[in-house]
């Protein structure tokens, strides 16, 4: 596949409401998962676990998990947001401490694919969207997947980080 050594990634894109997931093959060729969670608003943490441990099995074919950074601007911090990511990589770390887990920052999706700052959020979902319908093109079972969830952007966003990590590590 384009030259690339075999590598399967999972990345997730922190929500409390919409918590994604995706994992992919490569280069992005081969989705092997993805989803998009709505923790709830009692016992978010034990969900969350319960989630986690769900898809163990997935997680253990991973090279690599990358965890979305939880960005702050200015006086703006979403705490419960990064309550949540700091959940999800001590999992990973506890659980897979052997795996390269790390944040990733949600800058790299779009200047590793050249794309100009977009500075209006809605711009960046429609962007998302689209450009990993473009990408998954040839894959009509894996655009039937995403055609079944509710809110397409968070996930579209995990798999572009994988895509970019992967081209960006060969």
């Amino acid at each position: 596949m384009n030259g690339i050594e075999r590598m399967r990634i999972a990345a997730f894109d922190i929500g409390w409401r919409n918590l994604a997931w995706c994992v992919t093959e490569t280069d992005g060729a081969v989705l092997c998962g993805m989803n998009l969670v709505d923790l709830g608003d009692r016992d978010t943490y034990r969900t969350l676990h319960r989630v986690l441990e769900e898809h163990a099995w997935l997680w253990a074919t991973c090279e690599t998990i990358l965890v979305e950074q939880q960005m702050s601007t200015g006086r703006i911090t979403n705490v419960r947001a990064v309550k949540i990511s700091q959940h999800v990589l001590a999992y990973f770390m506890i659980r897979f401490p052997e795996k390269k887990i790390m944040e990733y920052s949600p800058r790299h999706k779009t200047e590793g694919f050249g794309q100009k700052k977009m500075s209006k959020k809605t711009e960046r979902k429609k962007w998302a969207v689209a450009k990993t319908v473009e990408l998954l093109h040839d894959d009509p079972v894996a655009l039937d997947w995403l055609g079944t969830l509710p809110k397409k952007d968070d996930v579209c966003d995990c798999f572009l980080m994988t895509v970019v990590y992967a081209k960006n590590s060969s």
